[in-house]
């Protein structure tokens, strides 16, 4: 994995283990964690980690309703690996129906967790983001058309993608090229750089021709004035932090 470590979150009665499994290793930083799900969701959206290692039964409540709280409640959610005691498949099946990314039987080997953490660390976007994604893209959309993003360029729809990934995961930002690229890309079959020129190309067109009041309102002082028009990197930030601030107003108004 290239970049930051995964910042992860144990909800787990055996935490300490999990920790000790993790802790070792330069791909994740373990921000700490326990058994209580009394209070594991209202740790998670204070600690927004990237990864949440999550088993079945808890303290005072069960991770299969930590995944709907979750789902219902996080603008920024984790990638979740979920533990179960079973070893039945119909309770990881259970698991990734209510959206998390991964599903083991907690009497797994130690590599095997390792293996599957990490993968589930590389994933682009937590599949509990899927409810609203459709959401995110309807005001990545609204706003861009506002900008004036002609829809001519190719770049706006990849725009859109990113800014809609970026809202509910932040850290992507620090890897445009290694992930967030080649998600946008995917989902029209072209390469990472395709996406980058695309969205550069879109961007400069916007900023000569664009909406001068509202992208003014939008970025005011936040771009280099003698570099004139924004980065990609800058330009999806601040869209991304609009969308996830309408975001986060829809689901307080459920």
């Amino acid at each position: 994995m290239k970049g930051e470590p995964a910042r992860v979150w144990i909800g787990s009665l055996r935490a300490m283990e999990l920790e000790a499994a993790l802790g070792g290793r330069a791909e994740f930083l373990v921000l700490g964690g326990g058994g209580d799900g009394e209070t594991l969701v209202r740790d998670v959206l204070a600690m927004q980690p990237d990864v949440l290692a999550l088993d079945d039964a808890l303290r005072g409540g069960d991770g299969y309703r930590a995944l709907d709280q979750l789902r219902e409640r996080a603008v920024c959610p984790p990638r979740v690996l979920f533990l179960c005691a079973s070893p039945e498949k119909t309770w990881r099946d259970l698991a990734l129906e209510k959206y998390a990314d991964a599903a083991l039987y907690q009497g797994c080997g130690e590599s095997e967790f390792l293996e599957a953490a990490l993968w589930t660390a590389r994933l682009p976007l937590p599949r509990l983001a899927q409810p609203m994604e459709g959401a995110r893209r309807e005001i990545a959309k609204a706003l861009a058309d506002r900008l004036g993003v002609r829809d001519a360029f190719v770049g706006k729809q990849d725009m859109i993608a990113a800014c809609a990934a970026l809202a509910c995961a932040p850290q992507l930002s620090a890897s445009l090229s290694d992930r967030l690229y080649p998600y946008a890309g995917a989902l029209r079959g072209a390469s990472p750089r395709a996406v980058e020129k695309a969205i550069r190309a879109a961007v400069e067109d916007t900023w000569l021709r664009g909406d001068l009041a509202a992208i003014q309102a939008l970025f005011g002082l936040s771009v280099d004035a003698e570099r004139g028009k924004p980065t990609n990197a800058e330009f999806l930030s601040m869209i991304a932090e609009h969308v996830r601030r309408e975001t986060e107003k829809r689901l307080r108004a459920r």
